[in-house]
């Protein structure tokens, strides 16, 4: 995890059932991929249009490559 993903609260502590340990770290994922998605419609804590948010993901894809 980086410095920017928040850990959910109580994650931190390994339960005891393996089950439990397992959907905590499928909840964390999924936390995860909620927050790449805000920030990538986000700019400047506003949603952008979808039109922006294709031309940022085109302009990421070009750097990428």
């Amino acid at each position: 995890m980086n410095e920017t993903q928040t850990p959910i609260k109580g994650l931190d502590q390994a339960p005891a059932d393996p089950e439990a340990a397992k959907i905590n770290e499928q909840a964390q994922e999924t936390r995860n991929v909620a927050e790449m998605a805000l920030k990538l419609v986000m700019k400047d804590g506003v949603l952008m249009t979808p039109k922006e948010v294709e031309d940022t993901v085109e302009r990421q894809a070009l750097d990428i490559h």
